[in-house]
């Protein structure tokens, strides 16, 4: 492993912009493409695509491959034009690796600007879909290749971070929401709902103000240094199907 290796990797990453959704991704077989997890265009709502690099050059792009991101979550980007400099365009591995196979994952954690390379090993399969990472994988990492140090091919992309009862705090983060809608509705249709002094529509205001911190702040920064990744092969069958390889 040599600092031109992590170079290399830096150089074939990208950021994966779409509406308000920030994600990563990496050029595959060809400069003007990039993959990246459909599950970043989708939190996006259908919105401008926008791949760019560290040093801040980037380019509108359109999803040309996909599949849903309830099965092999990934999406394949056309660029409108080429990214500026040098860029290290990855060839796809073969097979899952092996535990304890040594690779690199790279990304933009949590929407920054800076794009983080990081090493990592694998720790186990998961499922038939990929395999665990060791390595600290967060929120805006999604989309992110992880290559193999042995032979540098990509062989997975990060897709999830184990996040333990996310399902469960986006189900109250959903409560709370609605019920600051239901005392918005009656508020503006002039009611009142001050007992005994106390102005419940305010309260409910701060309360699910603070909540929605509380989960923020929770989902940025809880971390157990586990991450998932998908097997790059269902992107090269989504690719051969669509003749791009």
């Amino acid at each position: 492993m040599t600092a031109k290796t992590f170079e290399e990797i830096a150089q074939g990453s990208v950021q994966v912009v779409c509406g308000g959704s920030a994600g990563s991704g990496f050029h595959l077989l060809d400069p003007k493409l990039v993959v990246t997890n459909q599950h970043v265009l989708d939190a996006g709502s259908g919105g401008e695509i926008v791949v760019s690099t560290e040093t801040g050059d980037n380019s509108k792009a359109r999803a040309i491959v996909s599949s849903p991101a309830d099965k092999y979550d990934f999406a394949v980007l056309e660029l409108s034009k080429k990214l500026a400099g040098k860029r290290t365009v990855f060839q796809p591995g073969s097979g899952v690796p092996d535990r304890g196979a040594d690779v690199v994952f790279a990304g933009f954690p949590h929407g920054i600007t800076d794009l983080l390379v990081q090493r990592a090993c694998v720790a186990g399969p998961f499922g038939t879909l990929g395999f665990h990472i060791d390595g600290s994988v967060n929120g805006g990492n999604s989309g992110g290749p992880v290559v193999r140090l042995e032979d540098s091919l990509v062989v997975g992309i990060v897709t999830q971070r184990r996040f333990f009862f996310d399902k469960e705090l986006r189900e109250l983060a959903k409560q709370s929401a609605d019920l600051t809608e239901h005392v918005n509705t009656i508020r503006m249709g002039g009611g009142s709902m001050v007992m005994m002094g106390v102005n419940f529509a305010e309260l409910v205001g701060v309360v699910a103000a603070a909540f929605d911190l509380l989960v923020r702040t929770m989902q940025v920064n809880a971390g157990v240094g586990i991450g998932m990744a998908y097997n790059i092969n269902w992107v090269m069958e989504g690719c051969r199907a669509a003749g791009l390889c």
